[in-house]
Formats: structure tokens, C-alpha cells, sequence
């Protein structure tokens, strides 16, 4: 493989003997052929490092980790050693459709401007079989109003530009559960971001990747994506104080549990009323979609806790969410 493949596929593995096979095997028989497979094994002590070793095709680059360094250091290790000009995100229990590379390689040949390209994803659970399609803004301006709250891309199904990574030195920050959400939000400061409005992956969800949060860990991880998200908001030119910061997050972000409150809620309104009139100031479309997002987010909350908003302003975003999801399911059933 010489140092101008075109897509550098990145993949970490610990421990992944269970699904590792079916992850690699959806790579390899892509019907885009012009890749090199790069392979982090992060200190397996399964038979990980043995299915590896019953491959050989000759785009795979395995490199082993000195020890279980865990995932952060082997996703920047990855990205140093990618040679690609693009660098596509796989993980090691997920399943990628024959022509993912194909469909975001001729995307991201005909945007230049866009640095990362991510698609729907068709989620299904291991142990009951369920599944649901997963669908994110396409556009640049959705994507940038939405990872206002949350990620915008499901990080397995990414492809990046190499040049936007390389030219600003980017890298997975240290994180905790978000280095995916922080590495986005870095990203989309230098360059453009799409989805593709097709499922280009399975994803799968099992009870290891779905691990219950301790008390501590879970408060490391809200406080790493409110400091994510008020580093984004200061970005554009909004700023959220120190004690604002919990409070919008926690409400905002669908993996924070948040409980409605006559008080908390009665902060966030004034949050929000800021945030929106804001926006929609610096830019009338990018507020109509910060408008939206929010009146999903608003919906959501209040009807996962069975309460009712008790401010004027939280009501109307719930009322207008309802029709929003009343719309998603009425266009399901056509």
C-alpha cells in the first residue's frame, strides 16, 4: 500500500474475539477496494490476536499495543499511522455495508469543503434482536446546531478528511465516554460536516457496550460534555458561567438523566431564551434550527418524566416537539 491510498480505515479492538470477525470481514469485502486496514490491537488477552492472524490480505496494517493502553491512545496512535487521504472509523462489534466506502469516498471527492462525513446507521441489540434506525442532520448548518446539545455523528460511521487533521493538529482529546463528541466539535471549527441520509452501518448494542455508570463516573462524564458543550457555545461567541453550564447540560444532552424541577426548569428557561434569541440573531436559519432541536429535546424530557412544563416558554418548545414527533410518526406510516 503506498503512502497515497486514498481511505485509511481505522480500527481499535480489546478483547473482541466475539464479533471481531464479522467487523473485519465487512470491511474487506467492500465494493471500494482502494483502502489500507489499519488495526489496533490494544493488549487482547482473548483470541483476538489469533482471529487476526488467520487474515491475510495484504491492505491490513495490525499493530500491536505494548499492554491495554486503552482507547484514546490507540485512536491517536491510528491516526498517526493512517496514510489515507481520508481516514474512515470502524469499530470491532459493528457491521459495515458493502458500499459504505464507496458512497462516502465519491462524497467526500465531491465536498471538498466537508471534513467529515458521517450516515444513518441501522442499531440493533445482540440480545433481543430489536432494531432502529438512527438518523442525525445532513446538512452543515443542521449538524452545527445539533452538536449545540449532542453529537452529531455516530463515530463508527465517520469518514474524515486527513488534511483537516493533520493541517490543524487534531487529536482524540482526553475525555471521558465523549472524545468522540470533543473531536467533532474540534473538527467542525476548521472544516464542514454531512451525513449521508442512508443506513451505511449496522450498529450493534450489547450489554458490554452499555455498561451502567457508577455515581463518580457518571458525574465525570456530564461534567466532560458540559465542558464540550460550552467550549463549542464560546466557539461561536455564546458564553454559559460556571454555574450555568450543569444546568444547560444536563437538560440538553439525552445520556445526562436529568429530573424536571419548578427550579431547574425555571433555569433553564432563562438558559434557553438566551441561547435561542441569540442565534437567531447571528443567523435566522441556524436559529430555526437550534428552534427545533430544542423543542425535540424539551418533548423528550418531559414526556420520558410524565411532567409538564411549568414555564410559558418551556411549554411552548414542548407543544411544538409534540408536533415534530407527531409529523416523524405520521410520515412512518405513509
Amino acid at each position: 500500500m503506498t503512502d497515497d491510498c486514498k481511505i485509511s480505515v481505522l480500527m481499535t479492538v480489546c478483547n473482541g474475539e466475539r464479533y471481531l470477525r464479522q467487523a473485519v470481514d465487512s470491511i474487506l469485502s467492500q465494493t471500494f477496494g482502494e483502502f489500507e486496514f489499519v488495526i489496533i490491537n490494544d493488549g487482547s488477552i482473548d483470541a483476538t490476536g489469533e482471529i487476526l492472524d488467520g487474515y491475510t490480505d495484504n491492505r491490513i496494517r495490525r499493530v500491536d499495543n505494548d499492554g491495554n493502553r486503552k482507547l484514546i491512545y490507540s485512536l491517536n496512535r491510528g491516526l498517526s499511522l493512517c496514510r489515507g487521504k481520508y481516514v474512515a472509523r470502524m469499530d470491532a462489534d459493528d457491521i459495515a455495508l458493502p458500499e459504505r466506502l464507496d458512497e462516502q469516498f465519491r462524497f467526500m471527492e465531491s465536498h471538498p469543503d466537508t471534513g467529515i462525513c458521517g450516515s444513518y446507521v441501522n442499531s440493533f441489540y445482540e440480545e433481543t434482536g430489536k432494531t432502529k434506525r438512527l438518523v442525525f442532520p445532513v446538512d452543515d448548518r443542521g449538524i452545527r446546531a445539533f452538536a449545540f446539545f449532542q453529537s452529531p455523528f455516530i463515530h463508527p460511521s465517520v469518514i474524515l478528511r486527513r488534511e483537516v487533521i493533520t493541517g490543524h493538529n487534531l487529536s482524540y482529546p482526553n475525555c471521558y465516554r465523549a472524545e468522540d463528541y470533543a473531536f467533532w466539535t474540534n473538527m467542525l471549527r476548521y472544516t464542514k460536516g454531512a451525513n449521508i441520509p442512508r443506513v451505511l452501518l449496522n450498529y450493534r448494542k450489547h450489554s458490554a457496550s452499555e455498561s451502567t455508570l457508577g455515581e463518580t463516573q457518571e458525574a465525570e462524564m456530564n461534567g466532560t460534555i458540559g465542558k464540550i458543550e460550552a467550549d463549542y457555545l464560546a466557539f461561536y461567541g455564546f458564553t454559559l458561567s460556571d454555574d450555568e453550564v450543569p444546568v444547560y447540560a444536563r437538560f440538553v444532552n439525552r445520556s445526562i438523566s436529568y429530573s424536571p424541577s419548578v427550579d431547574n426548569q425555571r433555569s433553564v428557561t432563562l438558559i434557553l431564551q438566551r441561547l435561542l434569541e441569540y442565534f437567531t440573531k447571528q443567523d435566522k436559519l441556524l436559529g430555526k434550527r437550534v428552534e427545533h432541536y430544542l423543542s425535540e429535546i424539551c418533548f423528550y424530557r418531559f414526556f420520558i418524566s410524565q411532567k409538564f412544563p411549568v414555564t410559558l416558554f418551556l411549554l411552548r418548545l414542548y407543544l411544538q416537539g409534540g408536533l415534530i414527533y407527531s409529523g416523524k410518526v405520521l410520515q412512518n406510516k405513509i
